[in-house]
């Protein structure tokens, strides 16, 4: 295992407003105590691009987990959706017919589902 890591900045602030913003000065308030780090280990909300890049001019790395959701995660994909024969009733995997149907600019389409079932209009 490498050195033994110790806390070489400390600032408080209001625990009711975002911190995110607190690495850049962090980086260079160690840089002044002689302590720079080569790689920074944050949490998700320190690894913005913004900081990510800041960090980079400064000769740090910034290692964090990537932010934001997975965008398909809990998605329903579209080979799960079945149509009607001979019309354009979209079905939904729980068998159920599309409420709302509308076209997209890229020619494809938005439908929309209700819990319960009801006659499409």
């Amino acid at each position: 295992m490498g050195k033994v890591n110790h806390v070489t900045y400390v600032k408080l602030e209001p625990a009711h407003e975002r911190d995110a913003h607190a690495l850049i000065s962090a980086i260079k308030g160690a840089e002044k105590s002689g302590f720079k780090p080569k790689v920074v280990l944050a949490d998700t909300s320190y690894g913005s691009d913004e900081n990510v890049q800041k960090a980079k001019d400064l000769d740090v790395t910034v290692d964090s987990p990537a932010s934001g959701k997975d965008p398909e995660a809990g998605m329903i994909k579209n080979e799960e959706f079945s149509q009607y024969e001979n019309t354009k009733d979209l079905v939904c995997p729980k068998g159920r017919k599309h409420w709302t149907l509308s076209k997209t600019k890229n020619n494809g389409c938005v439908a929309g589902f209700n819990l319960v079932q009801r006659e499409s209009p």
